[in-house]
């Protein structure tokens, strides 16, 4: 079935979902196709681990395939002061995600919040959000 209906191509990034549920709020990243055979795919994670899945799982998920919709993502970033406590942090990420979930017709999902930088020195700590939005 992957091999008909080809929803990634050799050097594509995809992540793999749930295909009944939203995407995790906490993130999952994104995997690069290594390989598609007849049975099976193999991809690769940024750490560069690599794993090896066959068709008919991924044939039941949800793929979201980054290469093929570049606009369908958006990624925020957020600077917070080092001594920000972690409470306000997740009342902000709350605030972004019941933004999201309150327009369905603008936002498909609220998939990932997490620190990407942490600058002691420089007395900040930067944060990613990527949230997903329907391709016109």
């Amino acid at each position: 079935m992957i091999l008909i209906t080809k929803p990634y191509d050799i050097g594509d990034k995809i992540q793999v979902a749930s295909a009944t549920s939203d995407s995790s709020a906490t993130g999952s990243g994104y995997w690069l196709i290594k390989d598609v055979g007849l049975y099976h795919t193999t991809y690769m994670f940024w750490t560069q681990e690599t794993a090896t899945c066959p068709n008919g799982t991924l044939a039941n998920t949800r793929i979201i395939n980054a290469s093929r919709s570049p606009q369908a993502i958006l990624i925020s970033m957020f600077k917070f002061p080092i001594d920000t406590p972690y409470s306000k942090i997740e009342i902000f990420k709350a605030t972004i995600e019941k933004f999201v979930k309150a327009r369905p017709r603008e936002w498909l999902s609220f998939f990932a919040f997490r620190p990407t930088r942490v600058e002691a020195d420089g007395g900040f700590g930067k944060y990613a959000s990527r949230l997903n939005r329907p391709v016109e």
